[in-house]
């Protein structure tokens, strides 16, 4: 056979775009008598962080609207005007249940999606700057190098952070030398709560190695069958991710009931418990209710809501407002129908108020304050494993974490300050105590920028970890500081507030860069939630499940 690759240069290579490339391959016979021509697309992985063009020009016309970040495998909207511009994954999922234009409202006609190839190549061969320019690095580069040079770039940031900025610290040296040491003010028994007892119902089973085995085998079947982004799956009896969790739940229970005092054991049913919090969470999945009366309620939910967000429209805020802005936009309305003598309209307004008041206190209530909520069963047991075994670093973070959810930043802090003086190197550990810091009055601002600073550029270093990195490192503290967790990004949002705010010394990022840096981190995170399951920089899923190790976990 005689092959062509029509798209080669005289060295026989082809530059790849940094999305999408088309490529022409003619295939004939020896004789040349007869041919074939195929066409091979190779698709990119997408640029994981924002990008920085030397030319502000640039900037502004390969920036996607929605990630802020460079555009990725771009498409326009067919007869748009002005023309509107997107990536691709951007648009399929702002436009999956719904084909209107995301920012005009205006239906979308047929063949209304037109791949931007030229705007691809051209945006290719644009000058960027590196990531880690902030740190020192002065090489540019054009954005199909960027990836390449990010894993390799000598200013990136260290995997190993020093100690030392912990042990010289003035509240290490203050602990350290005070005669009761770390020792916690608040105290806590593990006991077994009527929930729990519940849940200790797996029988057959007499060993706590067989519990943990079948615990571990549900665990692996509810990644497997958690939906993919923007999937709308419907699960026969017994067979949702949701079973999967209560059955690892419940051998997980059994196993304490076995064996009391292991704290392992307890970590990993508050493991559990806090992922079927997000697996209700993030992918909506909820357990199926018999009789036709919860259907009819949910579908009268359904049009409140979509009335709701109809009102925030008429009022400025677009999109999926925050509960309190929703408020603010219903208040608004009643005001001005009430002006207008509308009272029956203006009624009705106001029982949409007052049923989205009463919805938001009852989201709140899961949300830590109900004791059958499953977070608040997840705390619990991080607490009983914590007073088991309180010098294990990563039981002190997982119980100031949710202390911080639940607004107590001073405990939180005590549990967070335990856990940095065990392991000072930690970023996750890090990250968390400066976010506790920044909530004390009289704090240590420097500090917290820098414990802070220092868990974003953890994140950031993982997108470029070569292959022979230490995997075990990225597997014991992924989530604790990864773009699907939502306490994570409100805490690079405090960041970047408090750093706008005082002078920031050495290398650091600028708070419009720490902005720009974790932008795409949100605005991407629907699409991240299937990649995470399948082996991303995640680990497996919005709460990742991870083998025992030492650490406990």
């Amino acid at each position: 056979m005689q092959v062509l690759v029509t798209e080669a240069c005289s060295l026989g290579s082809v530059c790849l775009n940094t999305g999408d490339t088309h490529i022409t391959v003619t295939v004939s016979s020896p004789d040349g008598t007869n041919s074939q021509m195929y066409k091979i697309v190779i698709t990119r992985e997408q640029i994981p962080l924002a990008v920085n063009f030397c030319d502000v020009k640039d900037q502004m016309e390969f920036e996607c609207p929605v990630s802020l970040s460079a555009l990725y495998r771009p498409v326009s909207i067919n007869k748009s005007e002005p023309k509107a511009i997107f990536s691709a994954p951007y648009i399929d999922m702002l436009t999956r249940r719904s084909k209107v234009h995301p920012f005009t409202g205006c239906p979308l006609g047929d063949c209304w999606k037109v791949p931007e190839t030229e705007l691809d190549k051209k945006m290719s061969n644009a000058s960027v700057k590196c990531f880690f320019a902030y740190r020192g690095c002065e090489k540019e580069l054009k954005l199909a190098e960027i990836g390449a040079h990010a894993k390799n770039c000598p200013y990136k940031p260290p995997v190993k952070l020093d100690a030392k900025e912990v042990t010289e610290t003035n509240w290490y040296n203050e602990h350290s030398t005070s005669s009761s040491g770390w020792e916690i003010e608040a105290k806590h028994t593990a006991q077994v709560r009527n929930w729990e007892k519940r849940l200790q119902t797996a029988f057959g089973e007499g060993n706590v190695d067989d519990l943990c085995s079948h615990a571990q085998n549900q665990l692996k079947l509810y990644r497997e069958r958690l939906p993919k982004s923007g999937d709308m799956v419907q699960y026969e009896a017994g067979e949702s991710p949701l079973d999967c969790l209560e059955q690892a739940a419940i051998h997980y229970a059994t196993a304490i009931k076995l064996r009391p005092r292991d704290s392992k054991l307890h970590f990993l049913l508050g493991d559990t418990l806090e992922e079927y919090y997000y697996a209700t969470e993030m992918y909506g999945l909820k357990k199926k209710v018999e009789g036709y009366n919860h259907d009819l309620s949910e579908a009268h939910t359904t049009g409140r809501q979509e009335e709701v967000l109809a009102i925030c429209k008429l009022h400025g805020f677009l999109g999926t407002p925050t509960i309190e802005n929703q408020l603010k936009a219903l208040d608004l309305e009643y005001r001005q129908l009430k002006d207008q003598h509308q009272s029956g309209k203006a009624d009705y307004v106001q029982t949409l108020f007052i049923w989205l008041s009463k919805k938001a206190g009852k989201e709140s209530k899961a949300g830590g304050c109900d004791e059958e909520s499953w977070l608040n069963k997840a705390f619990l047991k991080y607490l009983d494993a914590w007073s088991l075994s309180p010098e294990n670093w990563e039981m002190n973070l997982q119980v100031g974490r949710l202390l911080l959810l639940q607004g107590k930043s001073r405990d939180a802090l005590q549990h967070f300050y335990n856990a940095l003086a065990l392991t000072p190197s930690q970023p996750a550990v890090r990250f968390y105590t400066g976010l506790a810091i920044i909530q004390q009055d009289g704090v240590s601002v420097q500090e917290a920028i820098l414990f802070l600073h220092q868990g974003l550029e953890y994140v950031m270093g993982q997108f470029f970890t070569s292959p022979d990195h230490d995997l075990r490192q990225k597997q014991d503290f992924g989530y604790a500081v990864s773009i699907v967790n939502v306490q994570f990004l409100r805490g690079c949002l405090s960041l970047g507030a408090i750093m706008s705010k005082h002078t920031i010394s050495g290398q650091m990022m600028s708070p419009l860069l720490v902005y720009h840096t974790f932008c795409p981190a949100g605005a991407a995170e629907p699409l991240h939630r299937h990649k995470a399951l399948t082996g991303g920089h995640t680990s497996h899923g919005p709460r990742p499940f991870k083998q025992p190790n030492s650490a406990g976990h």
